[in-house]
């Protein structure tokens, strides 16, 4: 059932009571003292087409369904948008080595004696480790710096070249760097290199035999000083390897879950409806699941509800626990897109309960899985993303019965009417209004005068209910509810409806300060006394055809 508003639009009241200029009479015709014309004034037919009576606002907008044909509220949120930070967090701690001359080198270098100069050499691998278990293959570096420390506790100048054939260039040139030592009385002796390794990559395979792995080599050349060496002295090295970003990472991420942050969706649908029952038949929420990643993600909502006080549905079943997993494309820029629908079929309760209670927002509450089916060959791109894109779809589908609509419009009866000396000459004004309805739904209407203060000053109608001035269309109920056809409108129903004001009640909305009016409608479905499912398409159109009778009473004056 939708959550459309029956209104009389300002006009239709200005119509009703915008009659205050006088009219010229020919007195030379009248035959009486006392004259009281009538006349009848057609004031306005319009048709409204209900495919176009509704506006989009900034959380729904609506839109007719290809296959059913059936005019559709939808409500559209981005419920996660997970980044590759959301992934994984790469943060290497720096290399440490510490190399000490061999015995042999100590005995050749002192024996040497000054400006003997020898060389020895150490090889390292630095196992890199994540928190979960990730086992990456390799790093392309957005940005960084590579920091070379060196600090020796030899008293004797030197050459460091540091290697490490897991890092290559962009031209594919291993890394290496010298690094000179200088020593001037004093110990440590310290040198130091930086690199700027944007777009550079670590290979962390070792020739494709393992992970995570970072081989380096370090050369040493030192210059005897004439103190020779003791064996003790050390160099001690440190790398920074300095990511500050990656470009893209291979590799696997591990099988961690990670709970999304709740997310509201705001739902105006039944914002101006008060009290009784709407039933929508067969709401639905689709989801859409755009991965840029190469990571296969599992989504799984441990539940659907509403904050809102007095209701109790939390949604459950395969429709949350069992989404597909979202598959992963096998290229960097590539995105898979996987869909699905939660609805009435798949939810325990049903989601028609849900929203039959009538909530005015709706609570996701989720987390997502990566790797569910375990170890596969991932990537990270700085730019990758999972994100799930949700629809709540409302078809105008169902039934109401007993519900009430508002609404509110400003109308300043003293600009419109002005003083007792405008409406002299008016006796009474009679607004004939027909209408003719293809929806499947009648209303009963009144309208409200009241003050700048909010208080009520008078009603259009004598009935305290108001009057039935939109009666319901009838409905095809002679096919199987499976039928596309079944609930649709045959034909349409005729109201006329005569408003009479008198010049009392005209003048008393003037002199009383009215300002606005309140417009209320009691609606009911065709047949929602037999739950009788009815639908809203766009073809059906309200025919509204408004004409006055204004009654004047005025004694001439023939002198």
């Amino acid at each position: 059932m939708n959550k459309f508003k029956l209104i009389i639009p300002p006009i239709t009241i200005m119509l009703l009571v915008g009659f205050s200029c006088k009219k010229e009479v020919a007195i030379d015709k009248l035959g009486s003292d006392t004259v009281s014309p009538s006349f009848g004034i057609p004031l306005a037919e319009a048709t409204l087409n209900l495919g176009r009576y509704f506006d989009s606002s900034k959380n729904v907008f609506i839109e007719t369904n290809p296959v059913t044909g059936i005019l559709e509220y939808v409500y559209p949120k981005a419920l996660f948008d997970l980044r590759a930070a959301d992934f994984f967090n790469l943060n290497l701690n720096p290399i440490s080595q510490s190399a000490s001359m061999p015995p042999p080198v100590v005995t050749a270098f002192n024996t040497g004696g000054a400006g003997t100069t020898v060389s020895f050499s150490q090889a390292g691998t630095e196992t890199l480790s994540f928190p979960n278990n990730e086992q990456l293959d390799s790093i392309s570096v957005l940005s960084g710096n590579l920091v070379v420390d060196i600090q020796s506790t030899f008293t004797h100048d030197g050459v460091i070249t540091i290697t490490i054939p897991s890092l290559k260039s962009p031209s594919g040139t291993i890394y290496s760097t010298t690094i000179p030592l200088d020593y001037v009385a004093t110990v440590p002796v310290t040198g130091n290199s930086s690199l700027n390794i944007s777009g550079y990559t670590f290979d962390l395979t070792d020739s494709s035999t393992t992970s995570n792995t970072i081989n380096y080599e370090i050369a040493i050349q030192l210059t005897n000083s004439g103190t020779g060496a003791t064996g003790a002295e050390s160099i001690d090295i440190t790398i920074d390897l300095g990511i500050n970003q990656f470009q893209t990472i291979y590799g696997y991420f591990g099988n961690t879950t990670n709970f999304i942050d709740q997310d509201t969706l705001a739902i105006d649908f039944y914002q101006n409806l008060m009290g009784g029952t709407v039933h929508i038949a067969n709401p639905r929420i689709e989801l859409d699941f755009t991965n840029s990643t190469g990571i296969p993600v599992q989504t799984i909502f441990n539940g659907v509800y509403s904050p809102t006080p007095g209701t109790s549905v939390t949604l459950g079943g395969p429709g949350l626990s069992s989404i597909p997993i979202v598959a992963a494309p096998s290229t960097v820029g590539d995105s898979v897109i996987t869909s699905h629908i939660i609805d009435n079929n798949n939810t325990s309760p049903t989601l028609t309960a849900l929203i039959d209670e009538a909530p005015d927002e709706i609570i996701y509450d989720g987390s997502t899985q990566i790797n569910p089916s375990g170890v596969t060959n991932n990537f990270l791109d700085i730019d990758s993303r999972v994100r799930c894109d949700s629809r709540l779809i409302l078809p105008l589908h169902g039934w109401g019965s007993g519900f009430n609509l508002r609404d509110t419009t400003n109308f300043n009866a003293k600009d419109i009417l002005g003083d007792s000396s405008s409406t002299e000459q008016v006796k009474s004004a009679t607004v004939r209004v027909f209408v003719t309805n293809e929806l499947p739904v009648g209303a009963t209407v009144q309208l409200y005068f009241a003050d700048s203060n909010d208080i009520i000053v008078d009603s259009l109608f004598t009935t305290a209910n108001g009057e039935n001035i939109i009666g319901s269309a009838p409905v095809n109920t002679t096919v199987p509810p499976s039928n596309t056809d079944y609930g649709t409108s045959t034909g349409s129903t005729k109201k006329i409806t005569d408003v009479t004001m008198s010049k009392e009640k005209l003048m008393s909305l003037s002199n009383n300060g009215v300002t606005k009016i309140y417009i209320l409608a009691a609606a009911n479905t065709t047949d929602a006394s037999n739950a009788t499912d009815v639908k809203f398409l766009p073809r059906y159109n309200i025919i509204v055809k408004v004409s006055a009778r204004v009654n004047l009473e005025f004694t001439p004056d023939f002198n």
